[in-house]
């Protein structure tokens, strides 16, 4: 009967929205987001193609002046006659979380979906602004729950402040490439990893050692293996909040900390093929 109810408030939620657009299609986005129901608060993101599924799209958040949220979906490359799951989920992209709350589904001809959204899946109140300090992820789905496109959201949004180290090969290595450290809404650090000349099949450790290149130190942090890809560019993504021996470590600390980063093969994780001084220790 819950459920009942709630399609019923979102069916006439919808229609309410759907009417005020209409009356208001003429006007501006900030007229649209300051419409009659609506606080003015609004934020999008921008969801990527995950796994080259060449979906991609935005996912905008509306704030109601009751706290409920309109979340409106609209998604590039979506094939007509399918359905895509919609779910916010906890922790970043990169990281495994679990539900929050389940949207409407896009529409696989139109690419839209949108949800009058005030409740999590187990029936507790979710506000714009519960989102807005949430540690989540939006995620799209296929029919097979392989997820086609997603984004960080709420405190997991990656700010415009990022700062890429160039990893140069070692020796007769092949392999070079960035490694490129972005600093999230939340003050944590989205580690992203790309690399040349790698052979499929082949794992690669990435990790930021303390010290310089020429006066190397210990493991400090641990970021994920990259899985080879010959003749393309192979990647890995780490979320890094801390220490691997405890201790916070904000994007901030990242970027002033004595360290470097090196690249090995899974027999010789400490023989770099590449690598690069970070923070303190790389050239202004």
């Amino acid at each position: 009967m819950k459920k009942s109810i709630q399609s019923l408030l979102k069916m006439t939620a919808l229609a309410f929205v759907a009417s005020a657009f209409a009356f208001s299609c003429s006007d501006d986005d900030d007229n649209k987001n300051n419409a009659p129901g609506f606080t003015g608060e609004t934020h999008t993101y921008t969801l990527m193609e995950e796994g080259n599924s060449n979906i991609s799209g935005t996912a905008q958040f509306r704030e109601r002046t009751d706290g409920s949220m309109v979340v409106t979906v609209d998604l590039d490359g979506t094939t007509s006659g399918q359905s895509y799951p919609v779910y916010i989920r906890t922790n970043a992209a990169n990281q495994t979380g679990t539900t929050i709350v389940q949207l409407e589904p896009v529409n696989g001809e139109t690419g839209m979906s949108q949800t009058i959204l005030d409740e999590r899946d187990n029936g507790t109140s979710f506000t714009y602004d519960d989102l807005m300090a949430l540690n989540g992820t939006l995620v799209i789905t296929n029919s097979g729950e392989t997820v086609v496109s997603q984004s960080d959201v709420g405190t997991n949004e990656l700010t415009a402040t990022s700062r890429t180290y160039t990893l140069a090969s070692v020796g007769e290595s092949d392999v070079n490439g960035t490694v490129t450290f972005a600093k999230r809404m939340n003050g944590t650090t989205l580690v992203t990893t790309n690399l040349e000349g790698t052979e499929t099949g082949t794992m690669y450790p990435v990790v930021i050692y303390s010290g310089s290149l020429a006066s190397p130190g210990a493991s400090a942090i641990a970021l994920t293996n990259v899985n080879g890809s010959t003749g393309s560019t192979a990647m890995s993504t780490t979320s890094v909040s801390q220490l691997d021996a405890g201790g916070a470590l904000t994007y901030d600390q990242l970027n002033t900390y004595d360290g470097h980063v090196g690249v090995g093969t899974m027999g010789a994780p400490t023989t770099y093929i590449a690598s690069s001084n970070i923070g303190a220790n790389a050239n202004p």
